[in-house]
């Protein structure tokens, strides 16, 4: 007995694998499975973006098979793409702006900065424990932009990892 191919259409939202999917339908031929797919597309404005699969009657086995993207699930895995290349060019912008502030520091560490003879030392030495704590916040706060950052390019990866080894 032959296997009886089929080909199972499914939405995704906004392309993203691992949120709301549903299946369109399943079909006996390709040609009426992407129809669908182009139909759905049209009918959902672009929120969701559909793939096409073929399996084997009584299988769930996708592995090796045909998978079909429409133009807009391309669209939304290109913007992935586009998203990671921006993630990467935020990192180098925190790294060097982290360079910058640790620089800063240490220039400033080193300059006397003459100040008038009216005031305490006390004072004085609340000068530099301000500057000191100005430039430690803004050190904090960069290093939490770049962690969040190198948290989204993971994510991205992953999506991307999804993409092209679907479950």
């Amino acid at each position: 007995m032959s296997e009886k191919k089929l080909y199972v259409t499914t939405a995704y939202k906004y392309g993203n694998r691992n949120k709301h999917n549903y299946v369109v339908g399943i079909f006996e031929d390709f040609e009426s499975a992407y129809a669908a797919a182009e139909k759905e597309e049209q009918e959902r404005a672009g929120k969701y973006s559909c793939v096409v699969r073929e399996t084997l009657l009584n299988s769930i086995e996708f592995e090796n098979a045909l998978v079909v993207s429409t133009p807009l699930d391309k669209k939304y895995i290109e913007k992935t793409i586009d998203l990671l290349k921006h993630t990467d060019e935020e990192l180098k912008s925190y790294e060097y702006l982290l360079n910058y502030l640790n620089e800063l520091d240490n220039m400033l560490s080193t300059i006397n900065v003459r100040v008038p003879d009216d005031i305490s030392d006390f004072q004085k030495q609340s000068l530099f424990i301000k500057r000191s704590k100005i430039i430690s916040g803004l050190k904090t706060y960069l290093e939490a932009e770049k962690s969040a950052t190198e948290a989204k390019k993971r994510f991205r990866r992953y999506y991307l990892a999804q993409e092209n080894n679907p479950s």
